[in-house]
C-alpha cells in the first residue's frame, strides 16, 4: 500500500507516519484469546491449547440441578430418559415402566404395603373393598379377596402374626389372616374406640401401633376393639382431609414416627420411643403452611414428602425434609415436567441401595444419599398423580395413578427403549459476552453395547437444540468425537448447551456416557494498528514535544478510550479519514542517535 501524505489524528493530535522507516502503518486481526489454560467445570486441569476453549464434565453425581447456567461440575441442567448410574460414574438410561395387569374386571388398587415378605395393594369405598396379593413370577395381581370393613384404605402394616392389618378411612381398621386366608374386622368406630376419621398404622417389633386423629394408639392383636393411649397429642390439629396423604405413620428404629399438621400451617414430626414408652416432638418442616403427603424412614433419615401449597388444589413446590440426628435438610424444589403442580402429590416408596424412591407429576425420583443428586428414574405410561409408592425389590410401584387408580412398575435393572435425552445446560466456555466458533464435541463411554447408540445436539444461546448429523454405534468404541463446525459452516454463539441423546432397542442394554468434552476458538477479533510516526508531526507540527507524548503516553497507562481519525486504511487517496473509537495499548520512542530521524511507535486498538 502507498504511503499516504495525509496526517492522521490521534486523541485530537496531527501525525504523519515515519515514512522513512520499512513498514510505518500495520494493521493486524487479533483474535481475543483467554489468558489462562484452566477448563471450566474441571478443576485441576488445564488445556493444552491456549487458542481453545474446553468445557468438560465427567461426574453426574450433583444429579438434576436445574439449573440453566452450569461451569460443568457434577451438576446437569435436565433430563427426560437419562440419569446417572446408580454406582460409579457415566450417564445411563432411564427404567421402563408398565401397567401392571389383574385379575378380573377390577383394577382400583390406591394403597401399597409389605407383608410376609409380599406385596399388597388394596382399594376401598362404602360398597366395594378389596386386597390384592402380587405374583412376581406371573406379574400381574393374581389372588384378590373382597372385605366388608367399608372406607377408603389409608396404610398397610404387617402384624407379624401370620396377619397384615389395613388402615381405613371413617377409623376402623382390617385384619387380614394370609394364611387361611381370612378377613375381620378388628377395631370399628363404635362407642369410644376411634373417631372416625381416617386411621393409619404400622408395625414396630411386632407390636401394632396406630394413629388416630393426632393421638397414637397400640392395638391388641388378640382381642378386637382393644386399644391403648400411648401417645396424647393436645393441638390445634387440622381435620386430615388432605387427599392421597398416606402413610402418614411409619417407624423407626425407635418406635412409631408421624406427622401433625396444624392449622396456624406447622407441621410437626413426632416420634413415640417404645423402650421409653415417652413421646416427643423431634422435628418441625422449615415451611409453613406445608401439605405432607407421606412420611418414610431409610437409611436413618427420616423423610416428609410436602408441597408448599394453601390446598391440593392449589399449585405450590414439591420438597422433602430429612433429619437424622442433629442432620437436617430439605431437598427439592422438584421439577413439575408437566408444567403445573396443583393436584400433585408427592408420595415415597422408600430407599433402595443409596437412593431414596420417589413418585412426583408422572416420573419416579431418586435422591442419592451420599451426593445429594437429585433424578429422574423413571417416567410413567399413564399421567395422572399417584396415591401411594412403594419398592418391592429392585422394582418400585406407584398406585392410585389416574381416574382409575391404577398401578405402574417400574424395573430398576431394566433400561428403556425410547430415547432418553440429558441437557447439560448453558455454558460460555469461561468468557461471556464473546462469539465462539464450537469447533467438536467429543464424547467418552464405556464400550458402546450392541443395539444402542449415542447422539448429541446443541443449542446456541438459548435457541432449539440442532442434532449434530453424526450417529455413533459402533459396537464396543470407548470415544467417539463429533465434529459441530466445518469450513463450510460454521456454529457460533456467545454461549452453548449440549443434549446427550441415549437410545437402544435392548431393555438389558444401555450406551454408558462417561464424559464429555466440548471444543470452541474464538469468533471475535480486535483490529490493532501499529503506527511509525514522525516525531516532528506530531501537534503542532514541530519537533516531538514532551507534552504531547505524554499525552499519548497517558491515555495508554489509563486504558482511556479515544479517536483515531485514519486516513491510510481503505480510503481512497481524497477521502475523508475513517474515525475509529480505539485505546492507545502502547506509546515506544526509541532511542535516538545523531545519525538518526526521531520517530515514535504508536499502538492502537479499534474497540
Amino acid at each position: 500500500m502507498a504511503v499516504r501524505e495525509r496526517a492522521a489524528t490521534i486523541a485530537g493530535l496531527d501525525v504523519n507516519l515515519a515514512r522513512w522507516r520499512p513498514r510505518p502503518y500495520l494493521r493486524r486481526e487479533r483474535a481475543i484469546l483467554p489468558d489462562r489454560q484452566d477448563i471450566p467445570g474441571d478443576q485441576g486441569k488445564i488445556q493444552a491449547d491456549a487458542e481453545r476453549r474446553l468445557w468438560h464434565i465427567n461426574s453426574w453425581r450433583a444429579g438434576e440441578g436445574e439449573e440453566l447456567w452450569r461451569d460443568g461440575a457434577d451438576a446437569y441442567n435436565i433430563s427426560d430418559g437419562a440419569r446417572p448410574k446408580y454406582q460409579g460414574e457415566g450417564v445411563i438410561l432411564t427404567a421402563p415402566s408398565s401397567t401392571t395387569q389383574y385379575s378380573g374386571a377390577d383394577a382400583e388398587i390406591t394403597v401399597l404395603g409389605l407383608a410376609d415378605g409380599k406385596l399388597w395393594g388394596a382399594f376401598g369405598d362404602v360398597t366395594d373393598n378389596r386386597l390384592y396379593q402380587w405374583d412376581p413370577s406371573g406379574l400381574d395381581w393374581g389372588t384378590r379377596w373382597i372385605h366388608a370393613v367399608t372406607g377408603e384404605p389409608t396404610s398397610i402394616a404387617e402384624g407379624h402374626n401370620g396377619k397384615l392389618y389395613i388402615g381405613k378411612s371413617g377409623g376402623s381398621i382390617a385384619e387380614f389372616n394370609y394364611d387361611t386366608p381370612a378377613f375381620a374386622v378388628h377395631v370399628t368406630t363404635g362407642g369410644t374406640v376411634f373417631s372416625a376419621v381416617p386411621t393409619y398404622v404400622t408395625d414396630h417389633n411386632g407390636v401394632l401401633y396406630a394413629l388416630n386423629d393426632e393421638d397414637l394408639y397400640t392395638v391388641d392383636k388378640t382381642a378386637t376393639d382393644t386399644v391403648t393411649l400411648v401417645a396424647d397429642v393436645t393441638s390445634e390439629a387440622s381435620a386430615w382431609t388432605i387427599p392421597w396423604a398416606q402413610n402418614r405413620l411409619t417407624s423407626s428404629d425407635v418406635g412409631p414416627v408421624w406427622v401433625q399438621r396444624t392449622e396456624n400451617g406447622d407441621t410437626f414430626i413426632h416420634e413415640y420411643n417404645a423402650f421409653t414408652a415417652t413421646h416427643s416432638i423431634i422435628g418441625k418442616l422449615w415451611h409453613a403452611f406445608a401439605f405432607p403427603y407421606s412420611i418414610a424412614v431409610g437409611g436413618g433419615f427420616i423423610f416428609v414428602a410436602y408441597r408448599v401449597a394453601s390446598a391440593h388444589t392449589e399449585p405450590g413446590k414439591g420438597y422433602v425434609y430429612f433429619q437424622r440426628g442433629g442432620q437436617r435438610g430439605v431437598i427439592g424444589p422438584f421439577r413439575a415436567p408437566s408444567g403445573t403442580t396443583a393436584n400433585e402429590s408427592l408420595q415415597i416408596a422408600g430407599t433402595l441401595g443409596d437412593d431414596l424412591i420417589l413418585h412426583y407429576d408422572d416420573r419416579l425420583w431418586t435422591y442419592n444419599l451420599s451426593f445429594g443428586g437429585l433424578s429422574v428414574a423413571a417416567n410413567h405410561v399413564s399421567t395422572g398423580a399417584g396415591e401411594c409408592a412403594k419398592v418391592f425389590g429392585n422394582q418400585v410401584f406407584v398406585a392410585g395413578i389416574g381416574a382409575s387408580d391404577m398401578v405402574e412398575r417400574t424395573d430398576i435393572d431394566a433400561y428403556d427403549t425410547s430415547e432418553g435425552t440429558l441437557d447439560s445446560g448453558r455454558f460460555d466456555m469461561g468468557y461471556p459476552g464473546i462469539d465462539k466458533v464450537l469447533t467438536k464435541i467429543v464424547v467418552t463411554a464405556e464400550p458402546l453395547p450392541a443395539n444402542t447408540q449415542i447422539e448429541v445436539a446443541y443449542s446456541i444461546e438459548g435457541a432449539a437444540f440442532v442434532t449434530v448429523s453424526d450417529t455413533w454405534d459402533t459396537d464396543n468404541e470407548t470415544s467417539h468425537t463429533f465434529t459441530v463446525s466445518t469450513s463450510g459452516s460454521s456454529v457460533v454463539g456467545k454461549d452453548f448447551e449440549i443434549r446427550l441423546l441415549l437410545n437402544s432397542t435392548d431393555s438389558s442394554a444401555t450406551p454408558t456416557v462417561k464424559s464429555v468434552t466440548a471444543e470452541a476458538i474464538s469468533a471475535e477479533s480486535r483490529t490493532e494498528y501499529q503506527l511509525e510516526i514522525d516525531a516532528g508531526s506530531i501537534g503542532d507540527g514541530d519537533r516531538a514535544t514532551a507534552a504531547a507524548l505524554d499525552t499519548l503516553a497517558t491515555l495508554a497507562a489509563t486504558r482511556t478510550l479515544t479517536t483515531f481519525v485514519d486516513p491510510w486504511g481503505t480510503v481512497e487517496e481524497y477521502e475523508a479519514g475513517v474515525s475509529k473509537t480505539v485505546r492507545v495499548l502502547a506509546v515506544e520512542v526509541p532511542e535516538v542517535g545523531a545519525e538518526s530521524q526521531a520517530f515514535a511507535t504508536v499502538i492502537l486498538r479499534e474497540e
